[in-house]
């Protein structure tokens, strides 16, 4: 069984806390003042986007319940070099996820593999992201969140572009009083 310490401050009486999570404790209540932080939640597995620094343009995606170890069994694959974790998505169905996933990148698809695809890691996340209901992202790479952030930022100012201005309200005979 695998257990979690999480050290915060209680939002409510701003005393530091700890809370030990295992098993299927997951409601985390300040001892202090008895208010409730927040629940933890339990996913069954992840989808992940994986990236190998020896394949410059490419990247992995599947699923996994230890994403960590599914990095080092690829990184002991055929090809040389270590894959790193870039961004995870958490997943109670991971079937149904990678199909949703890997149907999102499918333009991208390296013609050799199922698993592979030829695009950068931020746009390859922001692409699942969608794909999976705009699902909360943990990011393992502050680069990657980064070159997300600056996605996210160019969509927004290109929707804004597309935009037609309101038209200006004409005023009534009686002056500004509607």
């Amino acid at each position: 069984m695998t257990a979690y310490k999480i050290d915060v401050q209680c939002n409510n009486c701003e005393e530091k806390i700890s809370f030990t999570l295992y098993g299927d404790k997951t409601k985390l209540i300040c001892p202090n003042c008895e208010y409730e932080e927040g629940k933890a939640k339990a996913y069954e597995g992840f989808i992940y986007v994986m990236w190998n620094p020896r394949l410059k343009d490419y990247i992995k995606v599947g699923r996994a319940i230890d994403p960590e170890n599914r990095a080092r069994q690829h990184s002991t694959g055929g090809v040389p070099g270590k894959y790193e974790i870039m961004a995870l998505f958490p997943s109670n169905n991971q079937t149904a996820d990678e199909k949703k996933a890997l149907k999102k990148l499918k333009s991208y698809k390296d013609k050799n593999s199922k698993e592979v695809f030829k695009i950068c890691p931020a746009l390859a996340t922001r692409k699942i992201q969608l794909a999976l209901s705009r699902r909360e992202t943990a990011f393992m790479s502050k680069k990657i969140q980064e070159e997300y952030e600056k996605i996210i930022a160019e969509n927004k100012l290109r929707m804004l572009g597309r935009l037609k201005p309101t038209k200006k309200k004409r005023k009534s005979k009686q002056g500004d009083l509607f």
